[in-house]
């Protein structure tokens, strides 16, 4: 079994039964099992090596898969509730006795992506490629967005290994895609790059895949190449309108715009964030919305429009709260604070900071970088 613990469905999928409420409860009961939190349960390592004596190879083996098709086909559904525009995977469906559970709304998506971490994390290496593979796709959203890098690469490394056995060259498109931004993500950019260029050559005959490379390519201009970061996001934007892709486009645009505000140009940076506001509102993606506004507020702070910037980067602050990005939620506080400080407000600017220090060291991430802000302020 991976993980230190099972939920409820988990424990019913290794059973091979509907419902086993009554079952928990009962070896709760007479301590067999032990329950550290709620709907989490878990048993002594010497019972569980008993009841594997217990049973027979092929019956540990079925049991083993049913469990883990609950946790890939559950972490399909968990993933869509949770990232609406992604693309369902197209694979044959979960074994027979397999509980699959569909959240009721984005935040149970995210509530059960992040209590699973851990036993997805253990169960990819344990499953089969298709497996493997539908656990990574699973994984690859929250993990960028709680911050979780290092496991953000480790999975995506995973499920290409997978897909490279299975043969499936769409799935290696879309993953490598998430390779290269775990690599980015840790500063990687020379693996970042390769990963994004192989990409391209698999997803060759695919223009929406294409514009995805190239969107991500674009993330990883440095400053003096902004330019050809530019270049890039118009490319993947006209791929993107030629398809009718909706999403692709809202996040071209924000991507035009951003990159039109790291070059002080102003009117072309609020032209393209209000072309992306609309698409965005028109899906309702609280992100998308939220990095329009950043991107705003930047433009505004450049201006000195003090005021505007902190009045943006608390609408973007909202969004990202709704949509569950406590990396975004993060910066957009830390740069929250650099407004309130440019404007002379050094108590609301403080509260920012130390809001952006709680949200980054809760990910794991450096914070010596507000730190020094917070002591300068103080001093």
């Amino acid at each position: 079994m991976p993980g230190a613990d099972i939920s409820a469905d988990g424990a019913a999928s290794l059973a091979g039964l509907p419902d086993v409420t009554a079952l928990l409860a009962e070896l709760t009961g007479a301590n067999l099992l032990d329950e550290p939190s709620p709907g989490r349960f878990t048993c002594h390592d010497l019972l569980r090596d008993y009841a594997a004596e217990l049973s027979q190879e092929t019956e540990r083996a079925q049991a083993q898969h049913r469990l883990l098709d609950h946790l890939a086909f559950t972490g399909v559904e968990m993933a869509v509730a949770m990232t609406q525009s992604r693309r369902r995977p197209d694979t044959t469906g979960p074994v027979e006795g397999a509980v699959v559970r569909t959240p009721a709304s984005h935040d149970e998506a995210i509530r059960w992506l992040v209590t699973e971490h851990p036993t997805l994390m253990a169960a990819m290496r344990q499953g089969t490629p298709a497996q493997t593979w539908l656990i990574g796709w699973s994984l690859a959203d929250v993990l960028d967005r709680i911050g979780h890098y290092q496991d953000l690469l480790t999975s995506q490394q995973l499920a290409v290994e997978a897909l490279e056995r299975l043969d499936r060259p769409h799935g290696l498109a879309r993953t490598l895609i998430n390779l290269g931004r775990a690599h980015g993500r840790l500063n990687q950019l020379t693996e970042s790059t390769r990963a994004l260029e192989r990409a391209l050559e698999v997803a060759a005959d695919d223009p929406a895949t294409q514009a995805d490379v190239l969107v991500n390519l674009a993330m990883l201009c440095p400053d003096d190449q902004t330019h050809q970061a530019i270049e890039y996001t118009r490319r993947a934007l006209a791929l993107y309108e030629e398809s009718g892709n909706i999403y692709g486009q809202a996040n071209a645009l924000n991507g035009l715009s951003w990159t039109h505000g790291k070059l002080g140009e102003a009117e072309p940076a609020l032209a393209y964030g209000e072309r992306a506001m609309v698409l965005w509102q028109q899906l309702d993606h609280p992100l998308g919305q939220g990095e329009a506004w950043d991107n705003f507020a930047t433009v505004h702070l450049v201006r000195g429009d003090h005021a505007a910037a902190v009045r943006a980067w608390s609408k973007a602050i909202e969004l990202y709260e709704r949509g569950g990005d406590r990396m975004l939620n993060a910066q957009a506080h830390d740069q929250l604070g650099d407004a309130h400080a440019a404007a002379g407000a050094a108590e609301e600017a403080q509260l920012a900071w130390r809001k952006a220090v709680e949200l980054f060291r809760a990910a794991d991430q450096p914070v010596g970088h507000i730190q020094r802000k917070l002591q300068a302020e103080r001093e």
